[in-house]
């Protein structure tokens, strides 16, 4: 018995076993085949999925009243004599329907799991509780439809014109139960869609989830992309222990999004958000340039995928802005000697897209001035919870930061990085951490004890 492929494993009961000389017996070993093949479990670089940061954002940004998009960009940490960084928070929200900014019409159906799985962690009655809050931000010109998936797939009869009092008795029906069938349930919720489709509308399947399902996936994502061809769109709600990959192929197949639930008590603010962006896109191409002095040397940015850097300025792009985003992102600078004279230099920030319903392109340019305190203490000029969601981001960066120096052999960066990781979590809660943060650091952990496992078995 090789304890380190079954590490629960910790008593062999002999006491049962009686006899003189030589004695056989036939012991039943199943072992785990995560511990005892780690390098099949290990995501390489393409296959890892993390969360984005908006998945964990809770707070309300100010959205923009007169235009489609925001962005407001905020110094999240004092620059003090002893500085070595310079950390920076970005507010990014699209605007909320208005006179000017008219929400289109929905035509969705909501494809959700009933499987047995469903009823574990209250899954089921978080499902209902959010199902039944999204039925408030619906209106009348809206056409909302429910498919159960199980082995099996059926559409739920409307039960009421009223869209609150109609899912308050749909929902009393859910009953989990049965396998995960993810294909049929997609295929009946297309089919569903079909039925009252009208190019005016925004046509959808949202899926919920929290099983892997049968189907090969790649059969699944050829279907999505053929039926976003002809106008469905299709985002994704995992929730559990879900095929995550397969969930946020999906959505890049149907263009839509994919949200990871961690908490079932997270799943309305999922499912508001999902509704939400539902409604269409208010911008579309979305250039951010941001130029800085020389005592700046750009580092980082979380939450958005890094574009053009310069020796004065760096780029990220956001392809669609839905109407009512909320998202947060985090940008890092190294800091050069810095002193009073980074207050004579502010950040400019030159924003340009393409406004979808005023059909013509905007641009725009802000300043926003650096403070600088001739304090020795640096502070996080944060709330609670954007220090939070800043833990987080740093979190998922060195997993990802890992898994790349996995894929190279690069071992010694792995260790690296787990350090710089823990050292900063350290800086930014230095007695008890969140607990989201401390589920993903666990993440973290188990990410790092696979890495010594398969280090273990390669000889490394």
């Amino acid at each position: 018995i090789h304890l380190r492929n079954q590490q629960n494993v910790d008593i062999l009961d002999l006491r049962s076993i009686r006899a003189n000389g030589v004695y056989e017996t036939t012991i039943h070993y199943l072992p785990n085949p995560r511990l005892e093949y780690p390098e099949k479990f290990f995501p390489t670089p393409e296959d890892l999925y993390l969360p984005p940061l908006s998945t964990y954002l809770k707070k309300q940004y100010e959205k923009p009243s007169r235009k489609a998009f925001q962005l407001k960009l905020r110094q999240a940490e004092t620059i003090t004599p002893q500085s070595k960084e310079a950390l920076f928070l970005l507010e990014i929200t699209g605007t909320e329907p208005t006179d000017t900014y008219q929400r289109k019409p929905v035509n969705l159906c909501f494809v959700l799991d009933k499987s047995g799985s469903m009823y574990a962690e209250e899954r089921s009655e978080a499902l209902k509780t959010s199902l039944w809050k999204t039925g408030s931000m619906l209106e009348e010109s809206d056409l909302v439809n429910f498919v159960f998936f199980d082995t099996d797939a059926n559409k739920i009869a409307k039960q009421s014109d009223d869209h609150v009092e109609n899912i308050q008795k749909i929902i009393e029906n859910y009953y989990p139960s049965g396998g995960t069938n993810i294909f049929k349930g997609i295929k009946k919720g297309v089919e569903v869609v079909k039925e009252d489709f009208d190019p005016a509308l925004v046509n959808k399947v949202i899926l919920l989830t929290d099983g892997f399902g049968v189907t090969p996936p790649m059969q699944i994502t050829d279907y999505v992309s053929e039926q976003f061809k002809q106008g469905i769109e299709f985002s994704t709600i995992g929730m559990g222990e879900c095929n995550l990959e397969l969930l946020d192929l999906i959505s890049k197949s149907g263009n839509g999004t994919f949200n990871v639930v961690r908490n079932p008590a997270d799943l309305s603010n999922v499912m508001l958000k999902e509704i939400d962006e539902s409604f269409g896109y208010v911008a579309e191409d979305v250039s951010i340039t941001v130029t800085h002095n020389k005592k700046l040397i750009f580092k980082k940015l979380y939450g958005y995928p890094l574009g053009n850097i310069t020796n004065s300025s760096i780029d990220f792009k956001i392809e669609k802005v839905p109407g009512g985003l909320n998202e947060i992102a985090f940008m890092k600078f190294k800091l050069n000697k810095p002193d009073a004279t980074i207050e004579n230099e502010p950040l400019e920030i030159s924003i340009s897209y393409f406004d979808v319903v005023l059909k013509k392109q905007i641009t725009s340019k802000q300043t926003v001035q650096l403070t600088y305190t001739p304090e020795t203490e640096t502070e996080l000029l944060m709330e609670q919870h954007e220090k939070e969601l800043y833990a987080i981001a740093i979190i998922n960066q060195t997993i990802k930061n890992i898994v790349e120096h996995k894929a190279a052999f690069q071992y010694d960066k792995v260790e690296q990085d787990a350090k710089s990781c823990r050292k900063q979590l350290k800086q930014i809660f230095p007695n008890s951490k969140p607990k989201q943060v401390k589920a993903l650091l666990a993440e973290l952990d188990q990410y790092m004890a696979t890495i010594y496992k398969i280090r273990e078995m390669e000889g490394r």
